[in-house]
């Protein structure tokens, strides 16, 4: 008699390793799926951030008077919407308070028509106004407000989209 080892795997290693593969998929899939939807909104920023630009430039240099010509003229843009993108609905500029407001579209379903509110702040967090000075410092606002208000910062119009979708500076 010859001795000849046997190869494979037993039915229960192969239970335990599928067993094993659908708790990892269970736990990864929706971390998957959220950060695909925080990919998403960040396209919101990038769209805003030539917006803070032009939003700053305007009120150190033309006061009020400046930001709302800014304001308006950047609100006309893409047929009234400001900026859009696939997933971006727009970004639109308030001419009063200089805030950024970031709608998404319904491309991004968890936070599909919902906001993200970017408020300028002078130093000592306070608003814009007419005859202050000082260089500007963005706030960032979902639901939760919670980085913006520890660092000092004010946000007048908070937004609406969920605070697990935005980046850490909106939470």
């Amino acid at each position: 008699m010859s001795l000849r080892a046997e190869h494979g795997f037993t039915l229960v290693e192969l239970m335990i390793v599928v067993a094993i593969i659908g708790i990892l998929a269970s736990i990864a899939i929706p971390q998957y799926q959220n950060y695909t939807v925080r990919a998403k909104v960040s396209e919101g920023f990038s769209l805003a951030a030539s917006t803070e630009m032009i939003v700053s430039e305007a009120f150190q240099s033309g006061d009020m008077t400046g930001l709302k010509a800014a304001a308006d003229s950047w609100n006309l843009q893409a047929g009234g919407t400001g900026a859009t993108s696939k997933y971006v609905t727009s970004v639109l500029v308030t001419d009063t308070t200089g805030e950024i407001v970031i709608k998404y579209s319904a491309n991004v379903a968890p936070v599909s028509g919902k906001t993200i509110v970017l408020t300028p702040n002078l130093p000592a967090g306070t608003m814009l106004a007419a005859g202050a000075i000082g260089t500007i410092d963005w706030a960032c606002g979902s639901t939760l407000n919670a980085t913006a208000t520890s660092q000092g910062f004010t946000i007048k119009t908070p937004g609406t989209a969920p605070s697990q979708f935005a980046p850490a500076q909106c939470q």
